[in-house]
C-alpha cells in the first residue's frame, strides 16, 4: 500500500527524472554508445529508465508485459530467452533492474546467453544495472 501510494509521487518528481537521466548517462558512457547505433533494452517496461533518454539511437525494447510507453521506440512483447534477432545484431544491450528478478537460475543463464549472443562481438556491450 505504501509503495503504490508513494512511488507514483517519486516517479513523477523532478528528482526522479534527474536520477534516471544521470543513470542513463553513466550507462551510455560505460558502453560507449555513439549516436545512430542500435540498442536493445531487455525489460524496458514503459521506457522510463533508459529509452526516454536514448533518442539519438536506434531503440528496440522487449518486455513480457505490454504497457503504455512514455516515448516512441520499437517494442516487442516477448520472453528474453529466445530473441528473434541474429547474432551480433545490436551495438549494445542494456537491462536495468530486471535480471535480479529472473528465476530460476537456469532461466537467468538462458537470458544472459541470449543477451551476449545479440550484442555485437568486440564492439558490442551488455550492461546491467
Amino acid at each position: 500500500m505504501l509503495y503504490t501510494t508513494l512511488y507514483p509521487l517519486y516517479r513523477d518528481s523532478g528528482f526522479s527524472r534527474k536520477t534516471r537521466a544521470r543513470r542513463y548517462e553513466r550507462i551510455r558512457n560505460a558502453v560507449n554508445l555513439q549516436p545512430g547505433q542500435s540498442v536493445l533494452e531487455v525489460g524496458c517496461a514503459a521506457g522510463i529508465d533508459f529509452m526516454q533518454y536514448a533518442g539519438d539511437f536506434r531503440r528496440t525494447g522487449i518486455d513480457i508485459a505490454d504497457i503504455p510507453r512514455v516515448c516512441d521506440f520499437e517494442f516487442h512483447k516477448m520472453d528474453a530467452r529466445k530473441l528473434p534477432w541474429p547474432d551480433k545484431h545490436f551495438d549494445a544491450v542494456v537491462s536495468i533492474g530486471v535480471l535480479e528478478h529472473v528465476q530460476p537460475m537456469n532461466v537467468l543463464c538462458e537470458v544472459t546467453a541470449e543477451i551476449a549472443r545479440v550484442a555485437q562481438a568486440m564492439g558490442g556491450k551488455a550492461e546491467t544495472v
